[in-house]
């Protein structure tokens, strides 16, 4: 996927481009994430959520996909997840206060693991750090509302809600297809940005009706 718009990744000085580096950073997530048994679909579900942001800016900013970063703000959206405790990302029950504070970290802690990588700033840790902001200012980590939430940060997490709501959780069953769709109508103005939300359901929807 981001090999298409690898032609605009030049290599680094030490001759590894930032496509390698964000592989290994993928891989590194998809290690420490493997003890989750069945849920454990890193790899997949950067891959699926990433396609989904793409398909949904190529209809509201096809701009954003001129710059690779976007894509790799995709794939690592939760490399923060790797400062997180596994007594907490391996819990099977509900989450105390301060185990939801610790998982709510991982957008901050993820930027601070990008933060030295040249290549992986602008759009991509613009994704990384803002993916859990809501329209409404109820998000996490730093309560952005509305257009202070960047562009790429507001059309992934409409993909990765969306994503996340069709695959089975160790919480709940998966939704269907129809179920998760009438779920993101309802967070548009409230969890997402409503434009993109309203543009998000006629893609997928046209899709829904043509299968």
């Amino acid at each position: 996927m981001i090999g298409a718009s690898d032609a605009l990744d030049p290599v680094s000085p030490d001759g590894t481009t930032r496509a390698a580096v964000v592989d290994a950073l993928m891989r590194a997530l998809e290690l420490r994430d493997y003890r989750r048994g069945k849920f454990a679909e890193t790899r997949e579900h950067a891959e699926r959520v990433t396609l989904l942001a793409v398909r949904l800016a190529n209809k509201v900013a096809p701009e954003l996909l001129h710059d690779a970063r976007f894509e790799y703000g995709c794939r690592l959206h939760d490399i923060g997840m790797l400062a997180v405790p596994d007594a907490v990302l391996l819990k099977r029950t509900a989450l105390t206060p301060a185990e939801l504070d610790e998982v709510r970290e991982h957008p901050w802690l993820g930027e601070r693991i990008v933060a030295t990588v040249p290549g992986l700033d602008g759009m991509c840790r613009q994704v990384i750090g803002s993916h859990h902001e809501r329209w409404d200012g109820n998000g996490y980590p730093r309560g952005q509302r509305e257009e202070e939430i960047p562009l790429p940060a507001r059309i992934f997490a409409i993909a990765d809600a969306f994503d996340t709501m069709t695959h089975e959780q160790p919480w709940r069953p998966a939704l269907s297809l129809e179920h998760a769709l009438e779920e993101i109508g309802r967070g548009g103005g409230s969890q997402f940005d409503p434009g993109l939300t309203s543009m998000f359901l006629e893609v997928l929807g046209q899709e829904t009706s043509q299968s």
